[in-house]
């Protein structure tokens, strides 16, 4: 049985498997689009070098989830590094 594939109880009482998979995988959608529509604009203000990283980060940690600050911040710090340093990785 896939993940998504819960047993359940019919109108007789019988017990049957009923694949959740296309409601989970809706909702699964709609909070990952409601998280990124978030992350998405703190992530940009980490990226820019124009914003202090400190300031920016109290600035999101007041206003986000803390997952979602970390998320946004790392992001936004991978992009910066690759607009400074062109991507080379440093290595």
């Amino acid at each position: 049985m896939s993940n998504d594939v819960y047993l359940m109880l019919d109108g007789d009482g019988k017990v049957v498997p009923v694949d959740l998979g296309p409601m989970m995988r809706r909702h699964r959608a709609a909070h990952v689009e409601a998280r990124a529509d978030v992350i998405d604009p703190a992530a940009a203000l980490f990226a820019d070098p124009a914003f202090d990283l400190e300031e920016t980060y109290d600035v999101a940690e007041a206003a986000l989830p803390g997952a979602d600050v970390n998320a946004a911040s790392y992001i936004g710090l991978v992009l910066r590094e690759v607009e400074l340093n062109g991507g080379g990785g440093g290595d």
